[in-house]
């Protein structure tokens, strides 16, 4: 059936609201350990990202990747730390909404078979996403360049409405693949071809209900960033003067990466007001993330939520 995007929404918000408890014992453990490991990984990774940032720019190439070799390894196991927590997350967050499963533990805690199938949905959609833009990008840009030789103003125009028509298309398909995660939890398998199946006819109610979610999380965002990197914008400002000055443009991004290396260093003051602040930031937007397409999914497949 149709989405009914605005009874969709609110029934995504009365369910965070009114089963927090749930929503609490659902995240705080596996949302604490992957902060835990933030704290101790990330500083390992902008330490070498700085001073490959603070090197002259016309230094040996081999060197340049010898002082971003420790970087890569850290952000390596931290992404392999993300590979374990999110689809804990994910998978804990959406089987009370789809499958109606609790437990009654005071934490979550589940690495089994829909975690594996979630992640396995993820990895597919990274490949499929990446595929339609490349294609899309390649096509844009090879018809460009053929009218462009017919006439260049009409190369320009064509270039302009075909930018213009791949983000459409970029966006029809991400509502079309916007609940790959709730299909995969409901079925029990890879996810994107039911997602395809469900969201046929509703990309545009996916899109204004997302467009709602996207609003709530933008503020939700900037409240965050003001808080817990205050110069944030100041330095965005600064990048933004620098324009082609490599300089000034160096210098802005050293400030930034500093600021999000005392974020997550503990000698630093406020550094654990900052990991409260960002820990209870990231239980709120995973599961209204989660809740949201939980919903979304239960109106689509079903034409109702209980919330």
């Amino acid at each position: 059936m149709k989405l009914p995007v605005l009874k969709a929404f609110s029934a995504s918000a009365a369910y965070f609201s009114m089963r927090i408890g749930d929503v609490v014992r659902i995240n705080w453990l596996p949302v604490l350990l992957l902060h835990g490991a933030m704290m101790i990984l990330m500083p390992r990774y902008m330490e070498p990202v700085m001073q490959f940032q603070a090197m002259d720019p016309n230094a040996d190439p081999a060197e340049a990747l010898s002082a971003m070799g420790p970087a890569f390894q850290w952000m390596a196991l931290l992404y392999l730390v993300m590979a374990i927590i999110y689809p804990m997350l994910i998978a804990g967050n959406l089987r009370p909404i789809i499958r109606g499963e609790t437990t009654s533990l005071p934490f979550h805690l589940q690495f089994g078979m829909d975690e594996l199938r979630v992640l396995a949905t993820y990895i597919l959609w990274v490949m499929l996403f990446s595929v339609v833009c490349v294609a899309g990008i390649i096509a844009v840009v090879a018809v460009s360049a053929t009218l462009s030789l017919l006439s260049p103003l009409v190369g320009g125009v064509f270039t302009a409405v075909g930018a213009l028509a791949l983000m459409g298309a970029v966006v029809w398909f991400l509502m079309r693949m916007s609940l790959i995660f709730p299909a995969t939890i409901a079925e029990r398998k890879i996810g994107l071809p039911d997602s395809w199946r469900l969201t046929k006819g509703n990309s545009l109610p996916l899109f204004v209900f997302w467009l709602l979610w996207v609003l709530v999380f933008l503020a939700l965002g900037l409240l965050y960033l003001v808080i817990v990197l205050p110069g944030y914008f100041g330095v965005i400002g600064e990048m933004i003067a620098a324009g082609q000055d490599q300089v000034a443009q160096q210098a802005a991004a050293m400030k930034m990466n500093q600021m999000q290396l005392d974020m997550w260093d503990i000698s630093k003051p406020g550094a654990w007001f900052n990991f409260i602040l960002s820990y209870v930031y990231t239980i709120i937007t995973i599961s209204l993330w989660n809740i949201a397409a939980g919903t979304a999914y239960r109106y689509i497949t079903e034409g109702g939520a209980d919330a």
